[in-house]
């Protein structure tokens, strides 16, 4: 009997879980940006990054870049759960509001904890064109301070044509090279 309670007063929280769960998915859908926002704080009362971020993009998605840039800002900075996607938003709310300071910014601390092709030229876009070069020895330059292997930055070296540095770094490491990075190593 216990069970059976047990399961019928679950019902009534999952059906109503659920009915919210669609809710959300339709305006999530329309674009509703305040009615997901509803229907995402009946569901789950205690907002998570996971929940500010999807917030912060249906906003955004719906034009209200401010309210998507306050929902943002809820997230703590210390917080890497979806970062990248954090990141992404923001540089689209900067770049509606033409807040070009914090996207640069914000594209230049991207492009210095992960440098990339990719991300040297989001930030080439904001500065220019003219600043590759200072952009690229600074980067270049703390590459060769690091005491760990990074194979993401044996990659930014030879994409960027600095294939001496890219031996230098790799021989420098050697002792580290073991299996763990053999995956990673072979498409370079």
């Amino acid at each position: 009997v216990a069970e059976e309670l047990s399961a019928i007063h679950a019902l009534p929280r999952f059906t109503e879980w659920s009915q919210l769960i669609l809710i959300e998915s339709l305006a999530y859908q329309i674009k509703d940006a305040k009615l997901f926002e509803q229907t995402r704080t009946a569901a789950w009362p205690e907002l998570s990054t996971s929940a500010f971020i999807d917030i912060a993009r249906t906003y955004l998605q719906s034009g209200d870049v401010a309210t998507a840039h306050q929902w943002l800002e809820k997230i703590p900075e210390n917080d890497t759960f979806r970062a990248r996607e954090h990141g992404q938003l923001l540089q689209e709310i900067y770049k509606q509001q033409g807040n070009e300071e914090e996207l640069t910014k914000l594209l230049t601390r991207n492009y210095h904890l992960n440098p990339s092709i990719n991300s040297l030229d989001k930030l080439l876009e904001v500065v220019g064109a003219d600043k590759q070069e200072k952009l690229v020895e600074d980067v270049v330059s703390k590459i060769r301070t690091h005491t760990e292997l990074d194979v993401q930055s044996v990659a930014f070296l030879l994409d960027i044509g600095k294939i001496d540095q890219a031996e230098e770094y790799v021989v420098k490491h050697a002792p580290q090279l073991n299996g763990d990075y053999f995956e990673r190593l072979i498409p370079l």
